[in-house]
């Protein structure tokens, strides 16, 4: 006689997911509603069907929350790059392979980090006026998760390339960003607006060729 294979594990695995769908789903809603944050656990449990005790065994805090959100808004955008594009492009073929992989970067993170998706990030995580340290750091882990996504699929799609560079070029381009995001919405009031865009992508233009000066090859004039 054959005994199937226990599928709890897998019903296990899939109740957790449905789960933590369930409270992320409750966060967005909450966060719709009220322009930011200010919600509690305790909404969340109520709103996503769910004990306080449970909501606490998949985020140990309001914070971790509000850095999935973050992350999920911006995470599809990603997803989107690769269909659209099939892989972000700009190097010569030729190049060397640290140069392609910053190329390919920088060009991933002018697609993803536009304007419409920074508004987007910083409202649902804290409102347009919102000032609150929380905030920031939400926003700032969101974008690093982001860029560190980005940094694995390109990887990826140059198993060639050393890890490590991978890591250390993405780092560059995620320190930038943060620091970036921290001028342009003091600066322009976290608005879509075209000055705003101008302003963002001039800035934009500022890190990739700040940092890819330590990476690029020189060009003779």
């Amino acid at each position: 006689m054959f005994l199937s294979a226990d599928p709890t594990p897998d019903r296990e695995a899939a109740s957790k997911a449905r789960k933590r769908r369930r409270i992320v789903d409750a966060a967005l809603e909450l966060l719709a509603e009220r322009d930011g944050a200010d919600f509690s656990v305790e909404e969340v449990a109520e709103r996503a069907g769910l004990s306080r005790r449970t909501i606490f065994n998949y985020f140990p805090s309001i914070d971790d929350l509000l850095v999935e959100v973050g992350t999920e808004v911006l995470g599809g955008l990603i997803d989107d790059l690769w269909v659209a594009e099939g892989a972000p492009g700009g190097a010569e073929p030729g190049s060397d392979v640290q140069a392609t992989v910053f190329a390919e970067l920088a060009d991933a993170l002018r697609a993803v980090a536009q304007v419409p998706a920074m508004v987007q990030l910083t409202q649902v995580l804290g409102g347009v006026r919102s000032t609150h340290p929380r905030v920031a750091a939400s926003v700032q882990l969101a974008i690093v998760r982001l860029v560190g996504r980005l940094a694995r699929e390109i990887g990826a799609r140059h198993p060639e390339a050393d890890p490590l560079d991978v890591e250390l070029l993405a780092a560059s381009l995620v320190s930038g960003l943060v620091v970036l995001h921290s001028h342009w919405s003091a600066d322009q009031g976290v608005v879509d607006t075209p000055r705003s865009r101008a302003a963002w992508s001039e800035l934009l233009d500022r890190l990739v060729t700040t940092v890819g000066n330590g990476y690029l090859p020189s060009r003779t004039h």
